[in-house]
């Protein structure tokens, strides 16, 4: 009984990578069950993902903030293009501080 839960349970464990990989994935589009699940296990498990999620939240609210506050004011907002730099950018100093 025990070895099938365990089982079944490490379809649900991902690394720290992915984990963040999948965290970041979720601020750009809805998580489908599977990752959603896989993310919540890994984050009920892991402190320093806890903290890693709670993070991109805030980043999240200030950004939100930002943006709004912006188009209140008329400023130009950021280009597909240039958004899409930022989270490659992102992604790729992640990879690089976690090989570390």
């Amino acid at each position: 009984m025990f070895k099938s839960f365990i089982a079944r349970l490490g379809r649900f464990l991902v690394t720290c990578r992915d984990a963040s990989e999948l965290a970041l994935a979720d601020c750009d589009r809805p998580l489908d069950r599977s990752e959603r699940a896989r993310l919540r296990v890994h984050r009920y498990l892991c402190g320093p993902c806890r903290i890693y999620q709670q993070q991109l939240e805030v980043m999240d609210k200030i950004a939100t903030r930002v943006r709004d506050s912006s188009a209140e004011v008329g400023e130009p907002k950021l280009s597909g293009d240039a958004k899409s730099r930022l989270r490659s950018e992102m992604r790729a100093r992640l990879k690089i501080s976690g090989e570390q």
